[in-house]
């Protein structure tokens, strides 16, 4: 990291989170110097079971006889020699494990679950990155779930789950915000409820009633822009709300239609840029095989009584056009919030496209979370379907999760069928590129220009664009540099160089399928017709 990123990075970081990373790290390292262990079991004065209508199956899947576990697209059998803390296949997988979320493996019996959850706590004092406040909010979650579902009574785990409950009430991420926040919130609720603490309801209370109103714009989408966050908090808040709905409440009558407003406006967010076929559009970091799927969360939004409320796409940035045979989905919006835009990607204009309800131009998706390489490659602006001016980033991503530099977009006009913006990315380089999308039922036609900032000359650049197919989307490149491809046609004007290459598709963690991408590189401008064939 140079200095540069290292002052663009900051700059950005509210003063709260500044304040706890540095409380947080003396905090640390004095507790380490005294020797200081968290209990690990706390009785509690009451513990009420709790009622729920059923909510959905795990995303993970365990099969207790030979102890597999099946997530992010990796299995891995433990046998007789389990390990809390595997951490061969990532530190995500990991926290999968520490999740338990798999407890809602359908046919799951109520013994092998209290097996598991015991072998948990005998091993907790030997597995501290357990104790994380994320995977900590979601265990409380999924174990207060499968002890609801099967009136499991147990002082050990009782006692357990309620120390844990405290343990993240002392390490709320205020140093994180964003999604890490709030799911602390959900997970302290779920506890509240459970043991009607009202110190834990408050807490609960505060950080859900702030955070969702903070982090759901007006248009119903979730604040870092990630379709597959979105839909991740869109299950939390429709499970919390399956829980204040069924469950005596702690006096605060106007949490329960505030929940239900929020997931009213997320549902109509979610079923707004859905494409037809069910699939969400992978921007910022979103994957298959994470969240539970639309029609999934729209089922359960259904039998929770929530009524969906549509509105335009606006705040989040994002557009979707919908005109047969096309479906388009543009992202005009910002990279995420900036004080954590730990899920963003340098993708400012990118775009997805289906033809015919196909999935056509895609985005190249992620694969890992881990600090690499391939990391760093799946964040660039040269892995989404946007301009690239030589080397440079639109937006600086590095280290993983961090964002120093970053484009600004700017929305230039609208209708119906057209989106016309620009950005900031390549204003330090004395240039802006402009992109107009135009669909109509024939075509979509995809406009690029670069022009200068303040009529200043512009210094001698590569411009690249990139398009990214759909795997199994065979491509031929013509001589006149038309692309053609069994769904649909790509011609290219303006353009000085038409190439075709192999790509890594990533429409899930740990998956990677060959795909063939595009790239054309251009002078001033060039416009690209899509037509369906």
């Amino acid at each position: 990291m140079n200095l540069s990123q290292y002052y663009h990075t900051l700059q950005y970081l509210k003063p709260r989170q500044i304040v706890f990373r540095v409380y947080y790290s003396l905090r640390r390292s004095f507790r380490k110097a005294i020797g200081f262990r968290y209990r690990l079991q706390k009785t509690p004065k009451s513990v009420r079971f709790l009622d729920f209508l059923p909510s959905l199956p795990a995303q993970v899947t365990w099969v207790p006889a030979s102890h597999t576990f099946s997530f992010l697209h990796v299995s891995h059998t433990f046998g007789d020699r389990f390990d809390w803390s595997e951490k061969r296949f990532g530190k995500l997988w990991t926290y999968n494990l520490h999740y338990f979320e798999y407890l809602g493996t359908p046919g799951l019996s109520a013994a092998a679950g209290t097996v598991l959850i015991e072998d948990f706590i005998r091993h907790l004092p030997a597995v501290p990155e357990a104790l994380e406040p994320y995977p900590t909010a979601l265990r409380i979650l999924f174990w207060s779930r499968f002890l609801a579902a099967h009136r499991i009574e147990s002082a050990e785990i009782e006692a357990s789950l309620y120390a844990q409950a405290y343990i993240l009430a002392d390490q709320i991420e205020y140093h994180l915000l964003g999604n890490h926040y709030l799911e602390n919130g959900f997970g302290l609720l779920f506890a509240a409820y459970r043991y009607e603490d009202q110190y834990l309801y408050r807490k609960a209370y505060d950080i859900i009633y702030e955070e969702l109103q903070e982090q759901i714009l007006p248009d119903g989408g979730h604040f870092e822009r990630s379709p597959m966050y979105h839909q991740i908090i869109l299950y939390r808040v429709l499970d919390c709300l399956n829980l204040v709905s069924n469950n005596p409440d702690f006096g605060k009558p106007d949490f329960k239609p505030f929940l239900e407003k929020k997931a009213a406006v997320m549902m109509g967010w979610l079923q707004e840029i859905t494409f037809s076929n069910g699939d969400i559009p992978l921007l910022n970091d979103s994957a298959r095989g994470i969240a539970p799927d639309t029609l999934a969360l729209q089922d359960y939004a259904k039998r929770l009584g929530v009524a969906i409320h549509h509105t335009p796409l606006q705040e989040s940035g994002y557009r979707k056009f919908t005109i047969p045979p096309f479906e388009l989905v543009a992202d005009a919006g910002e990279i995420g919030p900036d004080y954590i835009p730990g899920h963003a990607h340098s993708d400012t204009l990118s775009f997805e496209l289906c033809v015919g309800g196909f999935p056509f131009i895609v985005d190249s998706g992620i694969s890992t979370y881990e600090k690499n390489s391939r990391r760093q490659y799946e964040r660039s602006t040269a892995a989404h379907n946007t301009v690239q001016v030589d080397q440079f980033e639109q937006t600086e991503a590095w280290g993983g999760f961090r964002v120093a530099r970053r484009a600004r977009p700017l929305i230039l006009e609208e209708k119906p069928n057209l989106l016309a913006a620009t950005h900031t990315g390549y204003d330090h380089l004395g240039i802006r590129h402009l992109r107009t999308f135009t669909v109509d039922s024939k075509a979509v036609s995809i406009n690029d220009k670069v022009v200068p900032v303040d009529d200043k000359p512009i210094e001698s650049f590569v411009y690249q664009a990139y398009i990214h197919f759909m795997e199994g989307v065979q491509v031929t490149l013509k001589e006149d540099n038309t692309l053609e491809t069994t769904l649909a046609s790509v011609c290219f004007e303006g353009a000085t160089k038409v190439e075709i290459q192999s790509y890594e598709y990533a429409p899930a963690f740990n998956t990677l399928k060959p795909a063939q991408k595009a790239v054309i590189q251009f002078k001033d401008s060039l416009h690209t017709t899509i037509r369906a064939l």
